[in-house]
């Protein structure tokens, strides 16, 4: 209850959730240092692009991200564009799920932190977007949990990722017909321990989403000189195809949603 869950709108809520991320994934090893501190990728200045964060008074405790598929393409595509392009070719509406970091002062070896990041995250992704499909990549390790607890299918091989320095990947999706195949897994479980209850039946006063369910931007014109030019250089870095994409899709959302909850 001392923990607030919402959609960070504010540069300030932004920027505490690309250094929270820079600094676990350093400790990971799945980046190398920068001079900003900050870690983000190309698809988090699409305007649609959604950072989620977890806040104990204003200081950010966790973030999480979600991506819709867009003329930019999905972060994942750069290992494995032919198996989301067969969703894509199915008119499957997919998202992928990234950008998972929490703070160690608030992590205190529990889950509830990035379970509270996913509840927030799925909500947004299933009521606003109405997406048929979350992608992710996830760690050999950690495909047993996501593949019978979550059910998340497989569906591509293990690859080394040079996103992440070299380290091993999988590629998985959301089960067709998600919710249901949660409500049947953990059909005999009590409230307190099933996930379907957690994700889909119980609601949270903390957990803080806009009324109107449709998508909201977030990232604008000002947002992307911050962030990509003046804090960091990825502006420098993106191809001529994206900066235009960008630039189009910018003429379109060129607001800060102001439905979003502070």
């Amino acid at each position: 209850p001392d923990f607030t869950f919402k959609i960070a709108t504010q540069k300030d809520e932004l920027e505490q959730a690309y250094q929270l991320l820079y600094r676990a994934y350093r400790k990971k090893g799945f980046i190398d240092p920068n001079d900003s501190g900050l870690h983000l990728m190309p698809q988090h200045a699409h305007p649609l692009a959604i950072t989620f964060v977890g806040k104990f008074g204003n200081e950010v405790a966790i973030t999480i991200s979600l991506f819709p598929d867009s003329e930019l393409g999905l972060p994942m595509d750069e290992l494995y564009k032919n198996e989301l392009d067969h969703l894509r070719k199915q008119g499957r509406f997919i998202a992928e799920v990234g950008s998972l970091a929490s703070h160690p002062k608030y992590r205190k070896g529990n889950q509830l932190l990035p379970m509270m990041a996913n509840n927030i995250m799925q909500q947004y992704a299933k009521k606003y977007l109405r997406v048929d499909d979350l992608v992710i990549t996830v760690n050999p390790l950690h495909e047993f949990v996501y593949k019978h607890q979550l059910l998340f299918d497989r569906i591509g091989k293990v690859k080394v990722y040079d996103k992440v320095n070299g380290h091993l990947a999988v590629p998985m999706r959301s089960r067709e017909n998600w919710i249901q195949g949660m409500k049947k897994l953990y059909k005999n479980l009590p409230a307190h321990k099933s996930i379907y209850q957690f994700f889909f039946i119980n609601s949270y006063a903390n957990i803080h989403l806009p009324d109107q369910q449709q998508p909201i931007a977030v990232f604008d014109k000002e947002l992307y000189q911050y962030f990509f030019e003046q804090q960091t250089r990825l502006g420098d870095r993106l191809s001529n195809t994206m900066y235009r994409n960008l630039n189009t899709i910018y003429q379109q959302y060129d607001y800060l949603n102001s439905s979003c909850v502070a």
